[in-house]
């Protein structure tokens, strides 16, 4: 056994740290929301975004992530964490930090948690009904806002079970802003001061994530300024995460 001080020495050196898998890396870039890409690059380049340039994005932003998980949870300045807290807390930093407040599909949340698709399911439903109020749903707002007030993709386009009730078709960012669409759609019944109806949004064409939208809806997203400043209210922007000290 050779014990001299060289071996010793070489034997304490640190293991290299072993590079982000790509399939994961590109896994994460699928949740990043086509009008969120001009944020992924240094600020002043006009090049064109490719998936290198979000590639590299993601892979930085993770290393962050990794060494702020490891000094505020990991070595104890937070204790008593349960595994499923820990879990929460990483989805909740991918998120904003990531994804720009939008959260992915079931399987690829899978992936990213090495889970099966049932438990990253139940952990994805932990979180939306934790933050869906305050994290979620007031950036979908705006995102909806967007999408609503911008040309569908048809016009005029009857109900799938009301021949009397037209709509127009919009394309989604994912699956999931069907459900907050409606979460829109209650938040007008309520501030409506008529009885008029609004009927709910459902998948068009959900392969191509398109959606049915009421005409009415659009009408009065479009131009009822002082009903939706009032949702906006309600549901402000969320703030910054501040770090206990």
């Amino acid at each position: 056994m050779d014990l001299s001080l060289e071996s010793i020495l070489e034997s304490t050196n640190l293991p290299e740290s072993k590079p982000w898998m790509n399939n994961v890396i590109y896994v994460f870039i699928n949740g990043i929301p086509d009008d969120c890409h001009q944020h992924c690059i240094a600020k002043g380049e006009n090049n064109e975004i490719k998936k290198e340039d979000l590639a590299k994005f993601v892979r930085e932003r993770l290393q962050v992530l990794a060494e702020r998980e490891y000094k505020l949870w990991i070595n104890g300045r937070m204790p008593y964490i349960t595994p499923r807290e820990l879990q929460l807390w990483r989805l909740r930093q991918f998120v904003q930090y990531i994804w720009f407040w939008n959260l992915p599909d079931d399987n690829d949340l899978a992936m990213i948690f090495n889970e099966t698709k049932r438990k990253a399911s139940n952990l994805i439903n932990d979180f939306i009904a934790r933050f869906r109020k305050t994290l979620l749903f007031p950036i979908a707002l705006r995102r909806l806002y967007v999408i609503l007030k911008n040309e569908p993709m048809k016009k005029e386009i009857p109900h799938k079970d009301k021949s009397n009730v037209n709509g127009n078709i919009y394309s989604i960012i994912n699956k999931r802003y069907i459900h907050d669409c409606n979460m829109l759609i209650h938040e007008l019944r309520i501030r409506l001061e008529s009885n008029q109806a609004l009927s709910d949004s459902y998948f068009y064409d959900p392969d191509i994530n398109q959606i049915w939208v009421d005409s009415s809806v659009v009408e009065i997203v479009c131009n009822h300024d002082k009903i939706i400043k009032d949702i906006f209210k309600t549901y402000p922007k969320p703030e910054p995460e501040q770090e206990n000290e």
